[in-house]
């Protein structure tokens, strides 16, 4: 199945992350992330009547790395996996009980503070993720699921250059404002196989907005993000207008331990339509 068959900073923000929070300067950070809730896929006989509710499951892990290089200079590294599986009845006397993982795109960019409050980014996700159409897996339509924000991440053989501009404000003394913006220009790199005349090549700005507030040892967040479509349709099914997140991370051992929230704004975005997608997050920093 290829894509026609299925119709980005603070100093320490990293523009590959789902999350959008302050990571350390150095080190590593883990994101697991589910969907939860939605309308149920349903199968149905040869006749059309209900014979049941399908089970979906959509859940990613990512992995990322941060590490300093020169000063104000810094090289971030992303590894996504995605995971699926759907049971329940097919309609014809049997049942699904299918379920697969599969490794993402990974992602590698750079990010370069230009002045207190101010900083930029650039990368690449790399089209690594395995060819659908050979291995008959689908465990990427996993991270449609759990994080289609990313879409790219997950969905086999697309290239996406994406940038970032991040800005911070200080609101008090233990308040800021984080704003973003983050073009994208994705591209089918397949073969041109069931492309239906549509353009392979998208354009999309990322956006958000969000405020935070220490309350020592806790760190608390809320904001809107949003990726609309400018150019291409062969990506517009992926589009996201508006989606409100909710965060917490707290200090432990020198560790942040979280929790994060995602609840879309604009519903039926694709098949996959989960009513929020829910996760725990660990920010590990490297001294």
């Amino acid at each position: 199945m290829r894509l026609a068959a299925f119709a980005l900073l603070a100093a320490t923000a990293a523009s590959a992350q789902t999350e959008w929070r302050e990571t350390p300067a150095a080190g590593f950070s883990i994101d697991a992330l589910t969907a939860v809730g939605g309308e149920a896929m349903v199968a149905t006989d040869e006749t059309g009547e209900l014979v049941g509710a399908i089970d979906v499951r959509s859940s990613v892990l990512l992995v990322s790395g941060r590490v300093p290089v020169g000063a104000g200079w810094a090289v971030r590294a992303e590894l996504p996996l995605a995971y699926a599986s759907f049971r329940g009845p097919d309609g014809v006397g049997g049942r699904y009980d299918e379920s697969d993982a599969a490794i993402g795109n990974p992602y590698l960019g750079v990010e370069v503070d230009v002045r207190p409050g101010l900083a930029l980014g650039a990368g690449v996700r790399l089209p690594l993720a395995n060819d659908v159409n050979a291995t008959e897996g689908f465990g990427w339509q996993g991270g449609l699921g759990a994080d289609i924000e990313r879409f790219e991440a997950y969905v086999p053989e697309v290239l996406t250059v994406s940038g970032s501009a991040d800005v911070v404000r200080a609101l008090g003394p233990s308040a800021r404002l984080r704003l973003r913006l983050a073009p994208a220009v994705v591209v089918d790199v397949a073969d041109g196989e069931n492309v239906s005349g549509r353009s392979g090549t998208g354009v999309l700005i990322g956006y958000g907005v969000q405020g935070e507030v220490d309350v020592r040892p806790v760190a608390l967040r809320a904001g809107l993000v949003g990726r609309p479509h400018l150019t291409g349709d062969r990506f517009e099914v992926f589009e996201t207008t508006a989606t409100a997140l909710a965060g917490a991370t707290v200090s432990v051992a020198g560790v942040r331990p979280g929790v994060s929230v995602r609840v879309p704004l604009d519903r039926d975005r694709f098949y996959l339509d989960p009513a929020a997608t829910v996760g725990v997050t660990l920010d590990v920093p490297i001294r």
